[in-house]
């Protein structure tokens, strides 16, 4: 990823590397003292955990910034999507006015065009402009799902196993307001060394029908990055046409690390359309 940078190491000195925590930087030092210090912002920007068949982003103006983010079409049924961010106090502040999410204080904003796949920092009007439902990706959209999800990472439906392109479930996610599941697994493996766990691995979303248990759709890799201490969450917008997935990194105090976008609404017209959770 990007080009390569030449470095004034001298010859048969032993080089150490550091990851500053924001992974920004590689800091190259040498037991004679000299330091060599490579800014890697940009091409961090295009890392993944493998091969992706969608957008995923890192929207580093909310690194270091503990809260929450919030995610709305820029008009209603539009799939160009803002993001913002709220800390704490924000959130709380923009809840106690009207009880509505949304049209309170907030951090940096984010514009997302899938067709395009143009991910850039807009004005805060982008956000207060926007008339799309409001989904707050830091609430629980937690419910009772059709499946079970076992303790050995693995996916049943009426007691038979269900077949998963990884293998290994890393996560199920039920839609806010029909029977279909959103399911993430990898082809790598869970492991937990001490306290921190993780998964490695391509990792891969499939939505399948509470209905039935069949699979609605195809496949779609994502770039998520597994690893030790890493784990991702699935949020599902309000209008059901996408899924984020987006990646806690403990190191470095954000749980927006690296986002996925899976656009699901071709794959829920498969459902039958009477059919409530």
């Amino acid at each position: 990823m990007g080009e390569a940078v030449r470095l004034a190491v001298g010859e048969g000195e032993r080089v150490n590397a550091c990851w500053t925590r924001d992974e920004r930087y590689v800091i190259y030092s040498q037991s004679a003292g000299l330091v060599c210090v490579v800014h890697v912002a940009d091409e961090m920007a295009l890392v993944g955990g493998g091969a992706s068949d969608v957008s995923c982003l890192r929207p580093t103006a909310w690194f270091h910034k503990e809260g929450t983010f919030l995610v709305r079409p820029e008009t209603e049924g539009s799939d160009v999507l803002v993001l913002t961010h709220q800390d704490d106090t924000q959130h709380y502040e923009d809840e106690a006015e009207d009880y509505v999410i949304g049209n309170g204080p907030h951090g940096p904003v984010y514009r997302l065009d899938p067709l395009t796949e143009s991910f850039e920092l807009v004005g805060d009007e982008v956000w207060d402009d926007s008339d799309g439902v409001v989904t707050d990706c830091g609430d629980s959209q937690w419910r009772e799902i059709a499946f079970t999800h076992t303790t050995d990472h693995e996916l049943t439906f009426e007691g038979e196993p269900v077949e998963v392109a990884g293998g290994t479930v890393v996560l199920a996610s039920g839609a806010p307001n029909s029977l279909a599941l959103a399911v993430l697994s990898t082809d790598g493996v869970f492991f937990q060394p001490g306290y921190v766990s993780g998964f490695t691995g391509q990792h891969y979303h499939q939505l399948f029908s509470e209905v039935d248990g069949r699979p609605l759709g195809e496949p779609v890799r994502v770039a998520v990055r597994g690893g030790l201490g890493r784990f991702v969450k699935a949020c599902w917008t309000e209008d059901e046409r996408f899924v984020l997935y987006h990646q806690n990194v403990l190191d470095l105090a954000s749980d927006k690390g690296f986002l996925c976008l899976v656009r699901v609404g071709n794959e829920l017209a498969l459902l039958e359309d009477d059919q409530e959770p």
